[in-house]
Order: C-alpha cells, then structure tokens, then sequence
C-alpha cells in the first residue's frame, strides 16, 4: 500500500482558462499555440512559460492533458497550470491526464469543465523527490515513443522526396493500369471491439498516411472486392468540412497487415498485377501541390465535401522506369517506417500499463531509479 498523504486537486496546482487568439492575429513564430486537442498552430508570443501542462476545457477533449516543455500560448479552449506549487510538472501532467474529468462536467448539452468545479478533486501525492524519480521513467518511456514517432515520420518524408524526385519515364492516367473502387457501406451492428480491420475516416491522418489508432473492427458482412492487403493504396473520399484536410490524401495498408476492409468513404486502387509497382509512385505524387489542385477543384458537396471516383481514375501522374533504384529505396523507407510505429505502439501499451501503478504508489522507483 503507498503512504503517501490525498490533497485536493487545489493544493496541488491553480489552473486557469486559456486566451483567445484567433487566426487571423497569429503571427509566424516558434511559439506553439496549445489548443484542446495539443498544438493547433505558432504564434511569435507566449502567453505562459514552459514547462506548461494544459487540460481540454469541452467537447470531446474535456480533460485531455497536455504536457508542453516550452513557452507557450494556451487558447480558451484549455484550462492551463499558472502554479505548479512546488510539484513536479511532468508529474502534475500524468496526475492530470489519469482523471476523468467528464464525472465533473459543467456544462448542459456541451460538455465543459469549469476551474471552480475541480478544486477538490482527491489527488494521492508523494513528496517531490519521488514525483521527480516518477517523472523519469514515464519520460524516458514518453522520449522513446517520440523518437520512434519522429523516425517513423522522417522515413515517410524521405520515402515521398524520393519518389516524387525520380525521374519520370512515362505520363500514366489511374484509369489505364488500375481500377478506383469504393469500399464497404458497413452496418452498424458489425462494428465489435475485435475483427478484420477497417480503414475509414477515422483512419485518416491529416493530409496524408494511416493512423493505426484509427482503426474500426468489423465482424459483419462482407465481399472480396471491399478487402484491401498489404502495402494498398487507399485515396479518402469523403470529408465531413471543407478544411480538405483528408479528402483526397493518400493511406498506405501498412505492411505488417495481411488485409483490411475498408469503407466507402473511401477509394481501393486496385492496380493490376502487373502495374502493381506502381502505386508508389502514384502515392507520392498525391501528395504535391499539382495533384492538390486537381483533386481541390474536383470536390463536390454542400455540407460534406465528396471526391467523385472518376476524378481519381482520370488522374494522370509521372512514373519512373519499373527498374527505378528509388522504388526500392522507397519500399525499404516504408517498411522501416511501419516498423517504428510498431515499436512506438509497443512502448505506448508499456507505458499506459505502468504508468497507473507508478501514480497510485502500487510500484515504487527506488533513489537510483530501478523499479521497485
């Protein structure tokens, strides 16, 4: 059992609602502007020093926590840490982000946290010696995960300059070598917590590539011309905004992912086998400025934005020669890239089961840092 002494939430840090700053008066700076969900933009002024802690104030990110190592500028939409009392920050950050805060909402039909509502809100503290031995193992776990993250991302970037770098051997309309097809209108009642995979909006990382956290699972119905195999490229359709911020962006099925379904918000192209090699190139030519605009002025919709399918497969990209070097030295890039996010995922679930028991005392770090 720990011994440590329970506060209210008050005695641990004072928080405050963040300042507006629309964008509009943002001006280019290093300075990240922390909205609900983390950082939405930069700013060339802070509004409060590093290292900052913010929580999401409402909607669907009431309570999300966000640890920021510096000055940053912390908008209304996030209550944010002006005192830390002497507590470790990262510490305060982990203590903030296992609370549900949603069992304290203040809000009617949009669900909203106020700062006068937390003050007591039990918090099971240890002294400061031991928050900091806390704080260095969860960020030692936190710096890999985002070591794993960034190397994942420069080798998605490196994979795209080198495609998109290659010199073209031949002008190829989609239509000719591959087919666009639309994916799975699926039922609710087929959705289950585990299944074959599901590539849909939600899958859909902002402007280009595939979340695995976006998964949906799905045990219902299905043809085999709705299930995508590995290494396929898969074009999103559809956008509930106008912010073209995922209609149109292309999804690579990771390589470690014998088959998928995916939905019909989304294309399959589905090239022939022989012309297979060339999805590669045509993935990272979707993500230049001349691919944007001819997809950007094909979109149709009032409240959702729709990319018709014959846009996609009337779509002419550059293609380097079969036997290209940079085809290889994409495909290699890719699959290190999908092998950090594996690793990433690996070290999130450590993380996430640690960390519980390190906060409630269960697990102690002992003076040099070994887990107790």
């Amino acid at each position: 059992m720990s011994d440590w002494g329970t506060r209210p939430l008050s005695d641990i840090v004072s928080l405050q609602r963040g300042h507006d700053l629309p964008t509009q008066t943002r001006r280019s700076g290093t300075v990240p502007v922390i909205g609900s969900f983390g950082v939405t933009g930069w700013h060339d002024e802070a509004k409060a020093p590093g290292p900052g802690v913010t929580i999401g104030r409402s909607g669907a990110s009431i309570g999300k926590a966000v640890y920021v190592a510096q000055d940053y500028w912390p908008l209304n939409t996030c209550l944010y840490v002006t005192d830390f009392k002497d507590n470790d920050p990262r510490w305060v950050f982990h203590t903030l982000d296992l609370i549900d805060f949603t069992a304290y909402n203040s809000g009617s039909a949009q669900p909203s946290l106020n700062r006068n509502y937390l003050a007591q809100i039990p918090v099971s503290v240890p002294d400061v010696d031991e928050q900091r031995r806390i704080s260095s193992v969860l960020g030692a776990l936190d710096d890999l995960i985002e070591n794993h993250r960034s190397m994942s991302s420069a080798a998605v970037g490196l994979a795209k300059a080198t495609l998109i770098d290659a010199p073209a051997d031949a002008q190829v309309r989609v239509g000719d070598v591959a087919e666009a097809r639309r994916g799975l209108s699926y039922k609710g009642a087929g959705l289950a917590d585990t299944g074959i995979p599901m590539v849909n909006m939600g899958s859909a990382a902002n402007f280009g590539w595939l979340k695995r956290d976006g998964w949906k699972f799905y045990v219902g119905d299905y043809k085999p011309r709705h299930v995508a195999r590995a290494g396929d490229l898969i074009i999103t359709n559809t956008e509930q905004t106008w912010r073209q911020e995922i209609i149109g962006w292309p999804m690579l099925v990771p390589g470690d992912v014998r088959e998928a379904l995916f939905t019909h918000h989304t294309y399959l192209v589905d090239f022939t086998p022989e012309m297979r090699w060339m999805r590669l190139p045509l993935w990272a030519y979707l993500f230049t400025d001349e691919a944007r605009a001819r997809f950007n002025g094909s979109i149709r919709g009032t409240t959702v934005a729709n990319l018709p399918i014959d846009v996609v497969e009337n779509l002419v990209f550059p293609a380097p020669p079969e036997d290209h070097p940079s085809l290889r030295a994409a495909q290699s890039l890719l699959e290190s890239a999908w092998a950090d996010e594996l690793a990433a995922a690996d070290l999130t679930r450590t993380r996430d089961e640690l960390r519980p028991l390190l906060m409630s005392g269960k697990v102690r770090v002992s003076e040099n840092l070994a887990v107790a």
